[in-house]
This record gives structure tokens, sequence and C-alpha cells, in this order.
């Protein structure tokens, strides 16, 4: 099993682990990258769907390559309310190899 855990943008500790039983999308994502920016609303629309549905999935993005401020500042741009885990040197995303 994958074992993923960082700080959020917003300075919380999250693991994998503590959503255990749901499903959880994670998606690497960094403001400076077209694509991710493209898909930010579909995103976001997904996550407000199945919020509002009560389904049991977790979504968790994964910034990249950017400091905190950046990612924050997209998130409130692009008013993305699910979490991200802040770059922190790319661990999180380390996380994802093998």
């Amino acid at each position: 099993p994958l074992t993923l855990q960082g700080t959020t943008l917003e300075g919380r500790a999250w693991t994998l682990s503590q959503d255990a039983g749901k499903v959880v999308v994670l998606n690497v994502w960094g403001s400076w990258c077209g694509p991710c920016v493209a898909e930010a609303p579909d995103l976001r629309k997904a996550w407000t769907q199945l919020k509002a549905a009560h389904k049991q999935v977790q979504f968790m993005g994964l910034d990249f390559k950017e400091g905190p401020e950046a990612g924050t500042a997209f998130q409130r741009k692009y008013q993305i309310t699910y979490p991200s885990l802040a770059y922190d040197g790319g661990r999180p995303v380390m996380a994802l190899q093998g």
C-alpha cells in the first residue's frame, strides 16, 4: 500500500491512512502548469458534487515545485476547497514512486 503524508498548504498534518476506507483522489498540480489550470474547475466541480452527495471520497492535491504562498494563491483563485499538500522538497510526490 501507498504511504503518503505531509502538511497541507493550510499547515495541517495529513496522512493517507487517516482516510482509510475512502476512495482518495490524488492530483499532482502546480500553479505554473497549463493543464493543471485547465483541469482545476472540473476537479472543483467533482469535489463539490461528491461532498454534496455524501460520498466517501477524499481529494488531496500535491502542490509541485513551488512554495506554499503560490499554492495557496492558486487555491484561492480557482476556489479549490479540497486540501493540498505543500511541496516540502518533493517528499509527497516522491512517495508515489515505485
